[in-house]
């Protein structure tokens, strides 16, 4: 009796404290068993194609889905005692953990990466990538992240996000991150952006690679010159590639669907902008007009003003009495 009272205290504890959450991934990837796999009776067995998870807790029939295929998945009680084994589990398909689970571990290999697999309690899993446990620090560096840029576009529209002094010259993107010796061609920094957000560049690039707030690769594209487009859901950088050298002196990359006709060097206002900030001085009265047209204002009114006050007092209204003096 106590012990079940014990089992039904650790599974609402779960619930909770977020040991068994809704929303956020129960699954560490720091404490996986590189080179080993989980086997139909629940042990673990060596294979070096393989990870296996940590012993994971989560509810009795209760819906799970992970966002990753997993090769194999077992069930274990409150003791860690094998129960049941489910073999592969496809990605954003939900199961259901049996009576009296408290545990599950799964494997899959290796190169499927086990820093992008999430495992979160539902039936419909998350669209992009989401850290381990109750304080997900991912998603809050995402989120500062994606204010910082939200504020730059913000405040300095049409600016040119290739930094010429970080290009790196005489290199190439691989389309896995990295990038490798060629003398034909040039590779940027790290652009910050935005995630389903619209940018437009002036080159053409096969490889244009795609990171996450950490700096993962979440994607590849492939981007025409000054033609839009958009940045994928879970993307925090971007990086491409391009040829001939000489142009890297006039790459742009900006926020927006709209290309200057003029070269914008890194973070410097276009000729648009200039030439708007132009017109409103230019068509802006100068200090020395306004403090004029303040003054004769100021004269105007208390000419209006000062008489009429004057005209209105008691003691103007009153009539006049001679004067003792001037009747004599």
């Amino acid at each position: 009796m106590g012990s079940q009272y014990v089992k039904s205290e650790i599974h609402s504890l779960y619930e909770i404290c977020g040991r068994g959450p809704q929303v956020f991934n129960l699954f560490d990837a720091s404490r996986i068993t590189e080179g080993k796999y989980v086997n139909t009776v629940g042990a673990l067995s060596d294979n070096v194609a393989y990870f296996a998870s940590d012993m994971l807790p989560v509810q009795d029939n209760a819906q799970y889905v992970f966002t990753k295929q997993v090769a194999h998945l077992a069930f274990y009680g409150f003791d860690k005692k094998f129960i049941s084994y489910a073999g592969a589990v496809d990605a954003n398909t939900p199961f259901t953990t049996p009576e009296g689970t408290f545990f599950v571990r799964f494997s899959q290999t290796l190169s499927t990466g086990a820093d992008t697999q999430v495992l979160t309690k539902g039936t419909s899993a998350p669209s992009v990538y989401m850290g381990y446990g109750w304080r997900d620090w991912y998603r809050q560096d995402l989120k500062s992240h994606q204010q910082t840029v939200e504020l730059f576009n913000k405040n300095f529209p049409g600016a040119n996000l290739v930094n010429r002094n970080e290009v790196l010259m005489g290199y190439a993107l691989s389309t896995n991150g990295s990038v490798t010796a060629n003398n034909s061609y040039y590779v940027t920094d790290f652009i910050p952006v935005a995630p389903l957000a619209t940018y437009i560049c002036n080159k053409a690039s096969n490889v244009v690679c795609c990171y996450d707030v950490t700096l993962k690769k979440v994607d590849v594209l492939s981007i025409h010159t000054n033609t839009p487009f958009t940045t994928p859901a879970d993307a925090a950088y971007i990086r491409l590639h391009a040829t001939p050298l000489n142009s890297a002196d006039t790459l742009m990359l900006l926020h927006g669907s709209d290309m200057p006709a003029d070269y914008v060097p890194s973070g410097a206002p276009n000729k648009q902008d200039i030439t708007q900030t132009s017109l409103q001085i230019s068509r802006a009265p100068s200090m020395r007009h306004c403090r004029q047209g303040a003054i004769s204002l100021t004269r105007a009114v208390l000419r209006w003003v000062i008489p009429f006050h004057i005209r209105m007092a008691p003691w103007a209204r009153m009539p006049r009495m001679p004067s003792p003096i001037l009747s004599r």
